[in-house]
């Protein structure tokens, strides 16, 4: 047996060698080369020149498009805020001694801010992580909002 680092080419037994080729199954990697190294001739200092918009526009595309779900996230999170702190000086009031008449105006103002966040909500792309928080805010207001249009809290 002969040891690997005395074995010369062509040397090896049983086995032939043939070259093979793929000659016909596409574009080799030489038509490549010499395509890359004519651009880089064609083009001065071997840099070859592209256009930054045809390179740039999808990432520009996605960035607006984030830039447009964050503008919206911010306005459905606004609108959330204040829903919550109309929510909490009715608590309030419902846990003082004002009266129906007093609250009607607040409860009226809740009722636009419900409404305006699910607008703001709807603007939101589907599946978008802050939709669930939107909805739990939303139905908590048309619940106290339906408790105080049946008389749940006529104090009698």
């Amino acid at each position: 047996m002969t040891k690997i680092d005395q074995i010369l080419p062509g040397q090896i037994e049983g086995q032939q060698q043939k070259a093979k080729t793929a000659k016909g199954e596409g574009p080799s990697f030489q038509s490549f080369l010499d395509k890359a190294q004519a651009a880089e001739k064609a083009a001065p200092d071997g840099i070859q020149q592209v256009q930054e918009s045809s390179l740039t526009a999808p990432v520009q595309q996605v960035g607006q498009m984030n830039a447009i779900a964050g503008q919206a996230q911010i306005a459905a999170v606004q609108q959330a805020e204040d829903l919550l702190s109309s929510m909490e000086q009715y608590a309030q009031m419902l846990g003082g001694n004002s009266t129906l008449k007093q609250m009607q105006g607040l409860v009226n103002q809740i009722r636009e801010q419900a409404g305006q966040l699910q607008q703001a909500a709807g603007s939101l792309p589907e599946g978008d992580e802050l939709s669930g928080l939107l909805e739990e805010v939303q139905a908590q207001a048309a619940v106290e909002l339906m408790k105080f249009d049946r008389g749940e809290y006529n104090p009698a």
